[in-house]
């Protein structure tokens, strides 16, 4: 005796080839009747699709289209979703990762079918080859990230992505030079073309790219002080200036007597080379530029800078561990964690935190102390 089909559970059958097929009526559309087929291994499977699809048709959604593979997906989400919505040169990072990592591995799979267990096996497959544990997070974002934009149009029910257990970041400590280290360094880059850079970097600890597009109507020397409006990044060779991307980044910095003068002389330097130039002379208003007055590509400062701290002694030093010495000479002085944070452009002291966090272990030890003696009497 065949089962009797329960509530809304119209349209189910079994087909011959042991699959349950269950479909739902869309009404008239085009001057057509259209329905909707899902199919399953089981018929509570389908019931539940079926289920599924009623919600989404009553909540005004549109259906899930069971064709719509990962890898179509993916394009169309970088192609046309992606673009304006992060600076360019995240968008092309996501891209890369998209194509290298995600397409080929998960690429065939249906959106709509896309499990928790096939995000993580390829995470796991990635460690196991070897790919840093922050590649593999940063692969995982980026999946997150579409499959967000996919559930807020509708075409999936839930973020596997976002379910999928993460990779372990391993938290390790970030290398800050010593102060003598960091009077070598500075010794060699006296009389560089780009010495205020190296001064600004230890001083400020301003990131790379916020060093390189700072221009001279950001900088008030006679105010001592330099304010950050813009970043410059490059891509495929081609420089870009932006905004930075959040509100934290757009910082004013209080600057030394030193750095003023080191700023000064740089001043005087650039208006040799401008007169030197002549016409070829390109009014950038960058503080940090060549010797025609081009803004200065990263990577050219980054040899640049390898160069110089080698030649102190300092082997593959990066210009990014400026800025963990100026987080570690602050905090040293004892600078509040607070105080820290606003001067670095941080987010939340909590990111100030899990960076440098073990530079204010004994801080730990001055609280306890302080409140021993607060109510015995002694430290």
């Amino acid at each position: 005796m065949a089962k009797r089909r329960g509530h809304n559970e119209g349209g189910i059958r079994h087909r011959a080839d042991g699959r349950w097929e269950g479909s739902i009526d869309l009404g008239w559309v085009d001057g057509k009747r259209r329905r909707k087929f899902v199919y399953g291994a089981t018929r509570t499977e389908v019931v539940e699709k079926l289920r599924q699809r009623r919600t989404a048709l009553a909540s005004g959604l549109p259906m899930v289209d069971e064709r719509l593979t990962v890898e179509k997906w993916l394009e169309h989400w970088l192609d046309n979703v992606l673009p304006g919505s992060v600076k360019e040169t995240t968008a092309a990072n996501y891209s890369n990762l998209a194509r290298r990592h995600l397409i080929p591995a998960l690429g065939r799979h249906r959106l709509a079918r896309l499990d928790v267990r096939h995000v993580e096996a390829h995470l796991a497959t990635m460690a196991r080859e070897g790919y840093k544990p922050n590649t593999i997070r940063l692969v995982r974002s980026v999946l997150r990230r579409s499959i967000g934009h996919a559930e807020r149009q509708g075409l999936v029910v839930r973020n596997v992505a976002a379910l999928a257990q993460g990779p372990r970041i391993p938290r390790g400590h970030a290398r800050a030079l010593t102060i003598d280290e960091v009077r070598a360094l500075l010794g060699q880059a006296k009389g560089d073309r780009h010495e205020v850079a190296f001064v600004l970097l230890v001083e400020t600890g301003m990131r790379l790219g916020e060093l390189l597009g700072l221009r001279w109507e950001d900088v008030d020397l006679d105010g001592r002080q330099l304010q950050i409006r813009q970043t410059l990044s490059s891509l495929g060779g081609r420089i870009i200036l932006s905004e930075p991307k959040t509100a934290s980044s757009r910082r004013p910095y209080e600057l030394s007597p030193q750095a003023i003068e080191a700023l000064r002389a740089h001043w005087v330097r650039q208006a040799s080379e401008r007169l030197a130039a002549g016409e070829v002379w390109v009014a950038s208003g960058q503080v940090i530029a060549t010797e025609i007055g081009t803004p200065v590509d990263p990577s050219n400062f980054r040899r640049r800078f390898a160069k110089v701290s080698a030649a102190a002694g300092i082997e593959k030093c990066h210009p990014h561990e400026l800025r963990h010495t100026a987080a570690s000479l602050m905090l040293s002085r004892d600078v509040p964690l607070h105080i820290v944070a606003d001067v670095l452009g941080h987010s939340s002291i909590s990111v100030t935190k899990d960076v440098y966090g073990h530079l204010v272990a004994g801080e730990r030890r001055k609280a306890t102390d302080a409140i021993g003696e607060a109510l015995y009497g002694v430290s």
